[in-house]
Formats: C-alpha cells, sequence, structure tokens
C-alpha cells in the first residue's frame, strides 16, 4: 500500500460551495482512484478560491516545501483530480512537478493517465496542459466582454463597489449612511 496525499483546488469561492467539479467532486474521484489502486490517502491539501495561476497556495506550498509536512511519514505521491487542478499555466505546472520529482514523489492525475500512453505521455500531458491553460485564457476573455457589455448597458460591472456605494443585487445603490 502506498501512502498518498490529496491535492484539491477551485479558483473561486464559489466554486468552492458549489455541486459543479468543486471540492467535494475532486475529492470523491481522488478516493475512488486510491481505493482502486491500493493507496492509502493519509491527508487532504485543499486550496479553495485560489487561481490555477496563482504561485502563492498556502496548502500546495506545504506540500512542496514543507519537509515536515510529506515527510513525516513519507509520502509516494501527490493525487489530484486532473491536471489543471495543480495547474493552469504550464510553466507553473511543470516547476510544481519538478520540486515534487526532486523529492521523489510522483504526481498522479486521476482523469489523466499520462503514464500509460507510453511514448506520447510527455506529448499528451503538454497538449492537455496547453489546452488547460487557453480556456483559463479564453475565460478571462469572456469575463472581461461580459463586464464591458454590462458597463455599456449602464450596469454594475463588479468589482469594488466605489466609496459611497454598495453592491445589492448585482446593482449598486447609493449608501446613505457614506454618501
Amino acid at each position: 500500500m502506498k501512502p498518498v496525499v490529496g491535492y484539491v483546488r477551485v479558483s473561486t469561492n464559489g466554486q468552492a460551495q458549489e455541486d459543479k467539479y468543486g471540492i467535494d467532486a475532486q475529492k470523491r474521484d481522488i478516493l475512488d482512484y486510491c481505493a482502486r489502486n491500493n493507496l492509502v490517502l493519509t491527508k487532504w491539501y485543499v486550496d479553495g478560491g485560489v487561481s490555477g495561476v496563482e504561485e502563492e497556495r498556502p496548502e500546495l506550498d506545504k506540500i512542496l516545501f514543507n519537509d515536515e509536512e510529506v515527510g513525516n511519514p513519507p509520502i509516494q505521491a501527490v493525487v489530484v483530480a486532473k491536471s489543471d487542478r495543480l495547474a493552469r499555466d504550464m510553466n507553473l505546472y511543470y516547476y510544481y512537478k519538478f520540486v515534487l520529482k526532486k523529492k521523489n514523489i510522483e504526481l498522479i492525475s486521476v482523469s489523466e493517465d499520462f503514464g500509460a500512453m507510453g511514448a506520447f505521455a510527455g506529448v499528451m500531458e503538454s497538449l492537455t496542459l496547453f489546452i488547460a491553460e487557453q480556456e483559463r485564457i479564453n475565460i478571462a476573455k469572456r469575463t472581461s466582454s461580459g463586464r464591458r457589455m454590462k458597463a455599456r448597458a449602464g450596469g454594475y460591472a463588479g468589482g469594488r463597489a466605489p466609496y459611497g456605494y454598495r453592491v445589492e443585487d448585482r446593482q449598486l445603490v447609493l449608501d446613505e449612511g457614506e454618501a
């Protein structure tokens, strides 16, 4: 039985509460994988509300940089539900993978078994990461475009409310106490 830890990440606090591919769904997939593959899950590390391009991740940092955390007892792998849960930036992903490899810790993605692809494993891993990175860029473009359209229509486009206003039902409302 191989000791492993599970790493789970969602980009927004809303996702952390939702039933999409949020924290609970990722944990379920990791637990199922561990049960099928004779892996002993010793601990969870959860970064909720952290973008896949952020370098500062308190829980992931414990795995990568705190030898006491993963060395006692020593773990042999970090299990993620999908590779993009580790990072949506190729450079960050390969950096994290490099740090794990230096500690003799394997990275296992439940939904992408790159190792089973033989000679094409590296190509498939890179392609999967490229697609995840492009999806992040597309999401950012759509969000920005939607906010611009809402602002042009006279609506509140998001962000922090200006002094003297508050956000109520996704609209700016004058805050009498502050104005």
